[in-house]
């Protein structure tokens, strides 16, 4: 597993609330009121996401409008995580040395300008609605993988493949599932062969478009998962 780098994270949630100016309900919350009257903490978005700091600790909500009804909160985390650590890249079949730099699970996350550094399964698209933005995915075999329903837009997915990969494994089950990865302006560079995808289930669905390859990817371009009723 190598490292991660992210620098911002919105998840964005349209809620109805009761206004009240500026709230702290203990030491590790904290609301924040934007209004552009005035009324509120700050008169600008831009403002009040500067006012947290760089390894913020506290849960932020920000809050727009003073008024009540529909308003719209951001959930907001701000900071530089990372993780460092270091091990040898399996070999196609190897088990029990898969190594995931993240799981995502939940519903609506948004990566922008991210580094996901693997080898096996480095990046676990669990499951939910996900947005990958300007991101960089290195892994050797399967390194997107999971049932999500995620886009991947202008991202580099590079294989560190030191004989055969694969760059994603979708395991969409069931034709009724709206599920899928779809990498739109990507590009897909490296060293090894790889597929570009793998049936981790049985109607596993990948759409790439716009995208640029290297000359990295095997002949056929697609894996079964040794089973040939995947091809159907």
């Amino acid at each position: 597993m190598g490292s991660l780098h992210m620098f911002l994270i919105f998840i964005f949630l349209l809620v109805s609330v009761n206004s009240n100016p500026c709230e702290h309900t203990s030491s590790a919350h904290r609301t924040i009121v934007v209004d552009a009257d005035g009324s509120g903490d700050f008169t600008t978005i831009q403002a009040a996401v500067d006012f947290v700091p760089v390894n913020n600790t506290e849960h932020v909500l920000q809050r727009e409008g003073g008024g009540g009804g529909d308003e719209a909160v951001r959930d907001l985390a701000r900071g530089r995580p990372r993780g460092d650590n270091t091990a040898p890249a399996p070999m196609p079949g190897m088990e029990g040395w898969q190594a995931a730099a993240i799981r995502i699970s939940g519903d609506k996350a948004y990566f922008s300008g991210c580094g996901f550094h693997g080898a096996q399964d480095t990046l676990y698209d669990h499951a939910g609605r996900h947005y990958f933005k300007d991101c960089y995915i290195a892994g050797s075999i399967d390194f997107i993988f999971g049932n999500g329903r995620s886009m991947y837009k202008d991202c580099e997915l590079h294989s560190i493949a030191e004989r055969l990969g694969s760059v994603a494994a979708q395991e969409r089950n069931s034709p009724y599932e709206r599920t899928g990865f779809a990498f739109v302006g990507c590009k897909v560079t490296g060293t090894g062969k790889v597929y570009v995808g793998r049936a981790m289930g049985r109607y596993s669905r990948f759409v790439f478009a716009y995208t640029y390859f290297d000359d990295v990817v095997a002949p056929g371009g697609w894996d079964d998962w040794d089973d040939d009723d995947n091809n159907k």
